[in-house]
């Protein structure tokens, strides 16, 4: 008989091990869940300060127009301020669609390492050559961190 119930116990086992997965986790009982939400805010903001009487520039539209007639500079001001709580560096580029010879852009700095609160101003200055045919030449210009 006692050889029986062994039998019985280590068949019994075998069909355990067999039906439960080796994965199976005990369920657990709640007691505390939550959702949320993140919320990223921009620690830059950039923002227009000034241009030159021969330019005017759309703050909108972020549209620098300059109107110069048989070769001069126009320049424009912007401004970049660090609202967050960590330093961060401020890149600026500017590249012609068309690039001509006889019109240069470019930043008075490339970069700058912005502490929190800090504003920092960045100047773009065009060169327009006295030679340059009449025409549109669209330039392209953007901050990045």
């Amino acid at each position: 008989m006692k050889r029986n119930t062994v039998l019985i116990m280590a068949m019994a086992l075998l069909l355990a091990v067999a039906v439960i997965p080796a994965n199976a986790q005990a369920e657990g009982i709640d007691i505390y869940s939550g959702t949320g939400t993140l919320t990223y805010v921009e620690p830059i903001a950039v923002t227009f300060s000034e241009c030159s009487a021969n330019s005017a520039y759309d703050a909108d539209g972020h549209i620098w127009t300059v109107s110069v007639v048989g070769g001069g500079t126009a320049t424009l001001s912007m401004l970049a301020t660090n609202n967050g709580s960590d330093p961060v560096t401020v890149y600026v580029e500017v590249s012609q669609t068309n690039p001509q010879t006889y019109i240069t852009t470019s930043w008075n700095q490339l970069s700058y390492e912005l502490a929190a609160g800090d504003t920092e101003e960045f100047v773009l200055t065009a060169v327009i050559g006295a030679s340059v045919p009449a025409g549109d030449y669209p330039i392209t210009f953007k901050f990045t961190r």
